[in-house]
């Protein structure tokens, strides 16, 4: 059986996005849609100070991502993801990052044991016709046979939460980069 990981922003970081930008209609890159509006270079602000490099994943409602761990992603065979081109903005130091991209996952799996995980319910299932609850782990457990070999998806549960399995996790450590990714990577247990 193939390990899983929770991969996501380091949430001890001191900094991050300040302002996203404003996105045309109902575009979401949290949904696991592959988003078909033609968007134009998305602005983010951040207070990241100038001496202090950038993570390669982080962000909030628009996720950002360095071309660097886009390129080990492609290179393991992870295939299901967009990249939009993004600006991001310290706008008290004016320093500019045009190099990273905003990244949307395209996948969303309901594989959740919800009786083994543990969660706080956000939101219950039936409003807005969703068939489960929308939830915020505390824990997750996912149900194996759900799986398939999946590489990387998005929990319908929990569309913020980014699964991935063991081969992109060991791509990532064999292709640390000198300053680190700066993510989190949480095992996920697998029923």
């Amino acid at each position: 059986m193939m390990n899983y990981y929770q991969l996501s922003r380091n949430h001890f970081e001191d900094y991050g996005v300040t302002q996203n930008p404003v996105l045309p209609g109902h575009t979401s890159f949290l949904t696991g849609h592959v988003i078909h509006d033609t968007l134009p270079v998305l602005e983010f602000e951040v207070n990241y100070p100038d001496d202090v490099p950038l993570p390669h994943l982080f962000g909030n409602r628009v996720p950002l991502i360095s071309p660097e761990m886009a390129g080990v992603m492609s290179s393991v065979g992870i295939d299901n993801f967009e990249l939009f081109p993004a600006l991001i903005t310290n706008p008290i130091s004016g320093k500019k990052w045009d190099n990273y991209l905003a990244f949307n996952v395209v996948g969303l799996v309901k594989a959740a044991d919800m009786q083994r995980s543990s969660f706080d319910e956000l939101m219950s299932a039936g409003i807005d016709n969703m068939e489960t609850p929308l939830v915020a782990f505390r824990e997750v457990v996912l149900i194996g046979e759900k799986l398939a070999g999946l590489k990387m998806f998005r929990m319908l549960e929990s569309p913020d939460t980014l699964i991935v399995n063991e081969t992109l996790v060991d791509a990532l450590s064999e292709n640390r980069p000198e300053d680190g990714w700066r993510v989190m990577v949480t095992d996920v247990d697998v029923s």
